[in-house]
């Protein structure tokens, strides 16, 4: 495996993302990805299907992070629509994490990268609102109404 490869793999599982995204993201195989987390937490990583963006977003609490998040991934992430940047994800959430108390805290970084790669599909997206011209994420097949968190 390319060093760069191992690095980039190894800098993304130590942040906690599945090995099924860092197969996706880095192209290193799935044994590889699950040693490798292994090694760096001392577990097994937790195996079972990711979340889909609407189960992410079923509160108005985590629609607003959610919100919040994918405002910061798509100002660091320009070409969001044409792939899911990693390193732009991992900046995203750890902004929020930063910003808001940790109380807030109730979208994982495996849900961030799930909700960016909704973005990319066009599955979800930011809506600009018309009164306070703030963003918002809206889902498809969302549990309520979209609405701006700020009106």
């Amino acid at each position: 495996m390319d060093h760069l490869v191992q690095h980039r793999a190894i800098k993304m599982l130590t942040q906690n993302l599945r090995p099924c995204i860092v197969v996706l993201e880095t192209g290193i195989t799935k044994p590889k990805a699950r040693a490798l987390y292994r090694e760096l937490h001392g577990v097994a990583p937790r195996s079972g299907q990711m979340r889909d963006a609407d189960s992410i977003v079923r509160t108005r609490r985590e629609f607003m992070a959610a919100s919040c998040i994918m405002s910061f991934y798509c100002e660091l992430a320009p070409n969001y629509e044409s792939g899911v940047d990693p390193e732009a994800v991992m900046a995203a959430h750890r902004i929020y994490l930063e910003d808001n108390p940790p109380a807030s805290h109730c979208i994982t970084l495996n849900e961030t990268w799930v909700l960016a790669r909704a973005l990319r599909s066009a599955e979800a997206r930011l809506v600009t609102c018309p009164k306070c011209t703030a963003r918002y994420l809206e889902v498809a097949r969302q549990h309520y109404a979209p609405a701006c968190s700020h009106c």
